[in-house]
């Protein structure tokens, strides 16, 4: 169980910071720059919000070579589930834009670069440390159900394999000798769910002081 959670952890870790990069960099652009910039980019994103995430993520996986990287994995997870963040974050840009004191950095005629890394950026880390925990979560779920369904080699240990195994193998469904073998990694799971959840409520009340609750 405990070597099994090292493939997991690493994808879900990856996942959560490549889907972030990549929302970061489209919310970031098309809410800075706008016009016709911005509509494209938005037209893009709604595409991906509009395919149903993991059927694409079925479709992507299985037509891939059968030995990927934990890397390879995670990127293919991220494409999928990069564009709620960028249209959530291209809102905040939006909003933080119109701020007094984002004319007045213009009014000094501050590059934007400047402005999006030092006015923009401080603002939008809380939000951002929120949904990057959203995206590790997901990318937990996302792998253990890619090796559950063979779509993923079964040359790495996995938690997803390690059920697939005790249901098809062990026929653990009919089989009581087998079921430490089922819900092992499927308590594991959900305590690490749990985890991620509770760290994501604490960023919250951190970020938040009206979340706080009072001594």
């Amino acid at each position: 169980m405990i070597n099994g959670s090292r493939d997991v952890l690493l994808v879900a870790f990856l996942v959560g910071i490549i889907t972030t990069f990549i929302a970061l960099v489209v919310g970031i652009s098309s809410g800075m720059v706008g016009g016709r910039f911005d509509a494209a980019l938005m037209a893009v994103t709604d595409v991906f919000l509009i395919i149903p995430s993991f059927p694409l993520l079925l479709i992507i996986a299985a037509s891939l070579p059968r030995t990927l990287s934990p890397f390879e994995v995670a990127f293919i997870i991220s494409i999928v589930g990069w564009a709620g963040l960028a249209r959530s974050i291209r809102a905040q840009v939006l909003s933080t834009r119109e701020k007094p004191f984002i004319e007045a950095a213009r009014c000094l005629n501050l590059s934007n670069i400047h402005i999006i890394f030092s006015e923009i950026m401080p603002n939008l880390l809380p939000y951002i440390a929120v949904s990057m925990v959203y995206s590790v979560t997901g990318g937990v779920y996302s792998q253990v159900s890619l090796f559950f369904l063979g779509i993923l080699p079964f040359t790495s240990v996995n938690w997803g394999m390690m059920i697939n195994i005790a249901l098809y193998n062990e026929n653990a469904l009919i089989n009581t000798k087998a079921w430490i073998y089922l819900f092992s990694p499927i308590v594991c799971i959900v305590l690490l769910q749990t985890g991620f959840i509770l760290s994501q409520h604490a960023l919250e009340e951190v970020f938040n002081p009206r979340l706080r609750s009072e001594e």
